[in-house]
């Protein structure tokens, strides 16, 4: 795929100058709302190539931060995720340039049907009506991961900290999982 696409590498050469951008970010991010205790679970939103980043996002703030949390794409969350949206819920849309119009309206139901409180991670620098995080780099959907994931783990690192959790050790984790034959 990148070898047919080689505006990805020129993105991708782009990164490390935008680090302290994202970062800055992302710090705003994570403070902002890992620190907050009005909501008790979280649930991540990406679809396409950012689906596998919500995943990840669910995953850290699970282990990390100790608190409930699931992925799912933009186009699942109206049936059953919806069963559990819910006031004491943090939405974290990772918003996309190609699906950014029915995405930004996912986001608006689920605050006014839901009351959850709601972040948006967005490629753009249009003003909505909650609160989105910039991540206006001029990046495709393919690396617009890059720039969100500093977020999700700030998020992640913040809600640990706010709990007393520390984030380099949380409970009932291990560095490595060792794999043993049977008997062995």
């Amino acid at each position: 795929m990148a070898a047919d696409r080689p505006d990805l590498f020129q993105e991708l050469e782009r990164v490390p100058d935008l680090a302290e951008r994202i970062l800055e970010e992302s710090q705003a991010l994570g403070e902002e709302f890992g620190r907050r205790r009005d909501w008790h679970s979280v649930l991540f939103l990406g679809s396409g190539p950012l689906y596998g980043l919500a995943q990840e996002g669910a995953l850290k703030m699970i282990e990390m931060g100790g608190t409930p949390a699931s992925a799912y794409h933009f186009l699942e969350v109206r049936h059953g995720p919806n069963a559990i949206i819910d006031s004491g819920t943090l939405v974290v849309g990772l918003l996309s340039q190609g699906g950014l119009r029915y995405e930004l309206a996912v986001l608006r139901s689920l605050i006014q049907q839901q009351e959850a409180t709601v972040i948006a991670l967005s490629p753009t620098n249009d003003p909505q009506p909650f609160r989105a995080h910039s991540f206006a780099f001029g990046l495709s959907d393919f690396t617009q991961g890059l720039a969100y994931l500093p977020a999700l783990q700030l998020l992640a690192y913040q809600r640990a900290v706010s709990r007393g959790i520390d984030p380099d050790r949380p409970p009932h984790l291990t560095p490595f999982v060792r794999l043993t034959p049977e008997g062995g």
